[in-house]
């Protein structure tokens, strides 16, 4: 079956390892003129990627002076917590973070996640457990999310 939320694109060979994960950052004024620009920077600035797939190419990258691998790419799923009116598998919606200050809670990184905007579309991929939040005493629900690409 074709995926098409997957990705082609190329990545230093010493971490081009399957379940690799990393923010992509966009392209540097470096990379305009090289023949291989297109492949490196087809993926979205500040989204985050999991490697799913390692193809046989090869290339040297002059700007980094290393070698870069061709890897299949997706949409890394990202822990985050949820209103329970959301936490429903498969929907489609605009995540937004909860209002918190509490960076000591041990919850904080899903309910104030640094890899998602906000506002930013996303599919609910898997519903996990219910919590209360100690500050607010809100219900909250964990849920695996992906970021949506219409």
């Amino acid at each position: 079956m074709l995926d098409l939320e997957r990705k082609l694109t190329f990545i230093p060979q010493r971490k081009a390892v399957i379940g690799y994960v990393f923010v992509y950052e966009g392209a540097v004024k470096e990379c305009e003129n090289c023949i291989f620009g297109k492949v490196c920077h087809n993926l979205t600035s500040g989204k985050v990627y999991v490697v799913t797939g390692l193809r046989d190419k090869i290339v040297k990258c002059r700007m980094l002076d290393e070698d870069l691998r061709l890897v299949e790419v997706d949409y890394a799923k990202i822990f985050v917590a949820v209103d329970p009116k959301f936490a429903l598998e498969g929907i489609v919606f605009r995540f937004n973070p909860q209002p918190c200050k509490n960076i000591l809670c041990e919850k904080f990184d899903e309910c104030v996640p640094h890899l998602l905007n906000s506002n930013e579309k996303c599919k609910i991929v898997k519903v996990l457990d219910k919590f209360i939040c100690p500050l607010t005493g809100k219900q909250l629900v964990q849920v695996l999310v992906q970021p949506h690409q219409p």
